[in-house]
């Protein structure tokens, strides 16, 4: 349990986790807060094939479709708490966490958190997420699952 994002991030340095540094922006900015008690989330990864897609989806369709089907976004806090835990997550999966903070570019289009690991080193990054970006069948996306 961390009590705020500076520990946190530590705990992801020493676990030799490479942060982007616009996701260290975020996550030591005035939006970024930690949950103040321990959350047990049940989380999922869903492609927008699994979604009923057939070809390249947006970013705005995949999370549209995504909540129709019962799906809910991700505290801003998550990534980062999965990007700690997730020490065995398999080399070259990117996992794009869906997010129910608003987190622009500098351009105002949205961006989202991916969890990655290359040549064994853990990496926390931002892509652009915008209502134009098209992402694959495949691709895999993070989701909570509601409780039943």
């Amino acid at each position: 349990m961390y009590h705020d994002a500076n520990a946190l991030l530590a705990a992801l340095t020493s676990q030799h986790c490479e942060i982007s540094p616009e996701t260290e922006q975020i996550m030591r900015g005035k939006y970024f807060a930690l949950t103040p008690e321990m959350t047990v989330l049940n989380l999922t990864t869903v492609s927008p094939r699994q979604l009923g897609f057939t070809r390249n989806a947006q970013y705005g369709n995949i999370f549209a479709q995504g909540t129709v089907q019962g799906l809910l976004a991700c505290p801003i806090e998550m990534p980062a708490q999965l990007r700690r835990q997730y020490g065995n997550q398999p080399e070259g999966q990117i996992l794009r966490v869906v997010s129910r903070s608003k987190i622009p570019d500098p351009q105002g289009r949205p961006r989202i958190f991916t969890l990655t690991q290359y040549a064994k080193t853990p990496y926390l990054a931002l892509c652009t997420a915008g209502s134009d970006t098209c992402f694959g069948l495949d691709d895999l996306f993070v989701w909570i699952c509601p409780s039943k």
